[in-house]
């Protein structure tokens, strides 16, 4: 069963640490170097000084500053810039922002608590859907090692159709949020701790029978399975309600209207090597191709055309986007009826090769350009952005080679593919917005106990 716990969160104390909207900031994972820098700034509280340090002349290796956060961290405590709740809590939130397609003005609800580690099989109850990258775990396991706290949620997301849990937890909420904030990016924040052992305990009743869903934040649930894991392996005692079975998330019902599903669309850098026209002639092979050609002047009209018949087609089947530095085109990508048998395609279960994610991985990248696994696992020749003009933008700059536009991932897909037990490709998803850091720390102090819901 999916077992939740309250927690006594870490958070900020607005009386010493400063405006807590210039203190969070979106996961490390998401934040480019000059977000960093633009973040560091913004305060010398910011979360991103402990959760992605700056590397500092000097320094011997790549985790140095991981050394540093972690006496950041400690530092923040003794002087109260954090402090700790005296009682187990669920932290209910909203979140206010405007989605990125339509413009439309959303709330999403959620709430943080621990959530007890499972590991990964057919009968867990918690469920990836996506692969990884091994040195994004080799990084976060070395600065949980150091800071010993969870310093960020991993955002998962459960059935839910009648909202329960949401109704479960406002009969818990008695007074006004303990932080109402706009972030950095412009979004609303409001959380309230509940307190009321009723209401955790009928909240955690409730989720026994749920299948949670990793939505973002797969490096961190490993981290933490491979820490513990490693912390045992060192002969430490990890009795059954030890902090180690237990990881910080934030949960969000699948039927919330604030969850949004972006696409994440692929950049690719020193994988171009052939020329237009081989490109295509192999393009055709596996695909049906459209063009979109263009002149300078004609090139807005071009890509708004590209667009919409990618949005249009893509609601009937799999069809794929591609705009490359070979020249001024963009390609609509059409998985041909039946086509698979002979190819990487082949490989997969009959559930995935539906997904959009799938065939461009199997077919594009694999066949079509020659791309291998091992350069698809290095976040040097790979990056990912939910624009599609900041996709183009790169290509047109020339700091990728091209870029692969996608629609978002369903839900109803996700779920199929984590039911089965089986794995996406890697950012096959890009819920909007991220989960924020720095609403709420959790320690990993191995001689506590937590208390179940």
């Amino acid at each position: 069963m999916a077992e939740i716990a309250p927690l006594r969160g870490i958070v900020y104390n607005e009386k010493k640490s400063g405006d807590l909207g210039k203190l969070v900031a979106p996961p490390y994972d998401v934040v480019s170097p000059e977000d960093q820098a633009a973040y560091h700034a913004l305060h010398p509280n910011n979360v991103l000084h402990i959760d992605l340090g700056a590397q500092k002349p000097g320094d011997k290796g790549p985790f140095d500053w991981h050394h540093r956060a972690a006496l950041e961290f400690q530092r923040w405590l003794a002087e109260g810039v954090l402090t700790r709740h005296d009682k187990p809590a669920i932290y209910y939130t909203e979140m206010d922002f405007s989605d990125p397609n339509t413009g439309e003005r959303k709330t999403r609800h959620g709430f943080v608590c621990l959530l007890r580690l499972e590991e990964f099989g057919a009968s867990a109850k918690v469920r990836p859907h996506e692969r990884t990258f091994s040195a994004h775990k080799a990084e976060r396991l070395h600065l949980m090692e150091c800071v010993q706290a969870h310093l960020s949620q991993v955002f998962s997301v459960f059935p839910d159709e009648k909202g329960q849990a949401r109704i479960i937890l406002e009969a818990g909420i008695k007074d006004r949020p303990l932080f109402d904030l706009v972030d950095a990016q412009g979004f609303s924040h409001r959380l309230w701790p509940v307190l009321d052992r009723a209401v955790i305990r009928a909240l955690g009743e409730f989720m026994q029978d749920k299948t949670i869903y990793i939505a973002d934040g797969h490096h961190r649930y490993e981290t933490a399975l491979n820490y513990r894991r490693l912390k045992a392996e060192r002969g430490l005692h990890i009795g059954v309600n030890s902090p180690l079975n237990y990881l910080l998330v934030y949960l969000c019902a699948i039927s919330d209207p604030g969850l949004v599903i972006l696409p994440a669309h692929r950049l690719l850098t020193g994988t171009l090597k052939i020329s237009k026209e081989e490109m295509e002639a192999r393009l055709r092979k596996h695909f049906e191709v459209k063009t979109f050609s263009f002149a300078a002047v004609e090139e807005r009209a071009a890509r708004q055309a590209f667009i919409r018949r990618l949005q249009e087609e893509g609601r009937n089947g799999t069809t794929l986007g591609l705009y490359t530095k070979l020249g001024r085109t963009y390609y609509l990508l059409g998985k041909r009826p039946g086509l698979g048998a002979g190819t990487v395609l082949d490989s997969w279960p009959e559930v995935c090769q539906q997904l959009d994610t799938v065939v461009l991985t199997s077919l594009l990248f694999h066949e079509v350009l020659g791309v291998t696994e091992d350069e698809l696992d290095d976040p040097a020749r790979i990056s990912y952005t939910s624009r599609i003009n900041e996709a183009i933008k790169q290509v047109n700059e020339g700091q990728v080679d091209l870029a692969a536009i996608l629609n978002p991932t369903r839900m109803d897909q996700v779920q199929a593919v984590a039911e089965e037990g089986l794995i996406m490709p890697r950012k096959s998803t890009y819920f909007f917005p991220k989960v924020t850091t720095g609403l709420v720390f959790n320690t990993l102090n191995p001689f506590e106990e937590i208390e179940a819901a």
